[in-house]
C-alpha cells in the first residue's frame, strides 16, 4: 500500500518531509487494521494461555472452574490491542519519514526513494516480525495467566519466573522469583511480563491456596 501510493505521487508532491509520509501512510487507518487483527486473535491466544495456567491450580483444586473472557479480561485485552496497534503504526510511519527524509536530503528521485522504502519493508518484514511475535506472544499470554488467577478463587498469589539465562534483563532478574499477591505490582513496577518491555520470555506463575 505504501509504495502504490508513493508511485502515484508527482514529483511536486515529494517536497515536504512533514505532507509526504503522510500522503502514503494513513496512520489512524492502518492503526485501525492493525487493532481490529488483534481483537480476533488476541482472545483466542488469552484463552488459551489463561487455561493452561490453571492446570497447576486443578491438581490441588479439582473443581476449579475453566477461565472465562469476562468484562473485566476483554476490557484488559482490548486496552493492549489499542496500544500494540497505535505502537506499530506510529513506529512504521517514523520510519517511512526516516526514508524520505534522507531522501530529499540526498536529493534522488521517486524511483530511488520507492526502492528505499521497499528495502525497508523487505529488511524489517522477518525481524520485526519476530520480534511483534515474540513481545505481543509474552504480552497476552500473561495477560491470560494473571486474568485467569484474578478469577480463581483458589489463587492467592502470583511468582515471576524468568528465563534464567544471560539474555534476562536486570530488572527482571531483580523480578525472578518474586511472590506478590494477585492482582499486585512486582518489583519492577509491571504487572506482569512484558508490560512494559519488548521481547520478553518471563512469565507468571500461580501460588495456590491449598
Amino acid at each position: 500500500r505504501v509504495i502504490k501510493a508513493f508511485k502515484e505521487l508527482s514529483d511536486d508532491q515529494i517536497i515536504d518531509i512533514e505532507h509526504t509520509p503522510k500522503q502514503i501512510f494513513n496512520i489512524q487507518k492502518e492503526t485501525d487494521q492493525a487493532k481490529e487483527l488483534a481483537k480476533k486473535k488476541f482472545p483466542e491466544m488469552m484463552l488459551r494461555a489463561g487455561n493452561v495456567g490453571l492446570i497447576p491450580v486443578k491438581m490441588f483444586h479439582a473443581k476449579a472452574n475453566d477461565y472465562e473472557l469476562d468484562q473485566e479480561s476483554m476490557d484488559s485485552l482490548l486496552t493492549r490491542a489499542g496500544f500494540f496497534s497505535e505502537s506499530i503504526s506510529t513506529t512504521t510511519y517514523m520510519k517511512i519519514k526516516d526514508v524520505i527524509k534522507q531522501g530529499l536530503d540526498d536529493e534522488v528521485g521517486r524511483d530511488v526513494m520507492a526502492r528505499r522504502l521497499r528495502k525497508l519493508f523487505t529488511d524489517m518484514s522477518v525481524t520485526r516480525a519476530r520480534m511483534i511475535a515474540q513481545t505481543e506472544g509474552t504480552v497476552i499470554s500473561n495477560l491470560g495467566l494473571k486474568e485467569s488467577y484474578r478469577q480463581s478463587p483458589a489463587v492467592s498469589g502470583e511468582k515471576w519466573l524468568s528465563a534464567r539465562d544471560e539474555k534476562v534483563r536486570p530488572e527482571h532478574q531483580l523480578n525472578d522469583g518474586s511472590i506478590v499477591p494477585k492482582g499486585s505490582v512486582f518489583p519492577n513496577g509491571e504487572l506482569y511480563p512484558g508490560q512494559h518491555s519488548i521481547n520478553c520470555r518471563c512469565v507468571v506463575a500461580p501460588i495456590v491456596s491449598i
